[in-house]
């Protein structure tokens, strides 16, 4: 089974996402901001990351760009989800080696977790 860690400041959103992330089929862990999400990335070491961007204590782009940086963890494919629709914030995202860039208002959650699995190729 695979294990996704979903990252969002928002409980309900958070709690949407698990939800339908674990009727897919996937275990699923969370956080509520990057330091807690890269401990856990660090510690579990999950399939895939779904992240939002703006979080407090570290946002989305810092534990990107954490994640990238540390050959540990870069093999661990990541999916923005946010409401940044900026070009400058998507063209940021890949270039720190984002896998998908979703805008949540854009997507139905059954809509991410298809993405995830094609990610995953399950």
């Amino acid at each position: 089974m695979a294990t996704i860690l979903i990252v969002d400041d928002d409980n309900f959103l958070q709690a949407i996402y698990q939800k339908r992330f674990e009727d897919g089929g996937f275990d699923v862990i969370t956080a509520s901001n990057g330091e807690d999400a890269l401990r856990l990335a660090r510690n579990r070491r999950p399939d895939l990351i779904v992240s939002d961007i703006v979080m407090p204590r570290m946002d989305g782009f810092a534990l990107l760009g954490a994640i990238s940086e540390d050959p540990e963890l870069s093999r661990i494919p990541v999916m923005m989800l946010t409401e940044l629709a900026h070009q400058k914030d998507i063209d940021l995202c890949r270039s720190l080696g984002c896998a998908e860039y979703l805008i949540k208002s854009h997507v139905k959650p059954e809509e991410v977790v298809l993405r995830a699995r094609r990610i995953l190729r399950m």
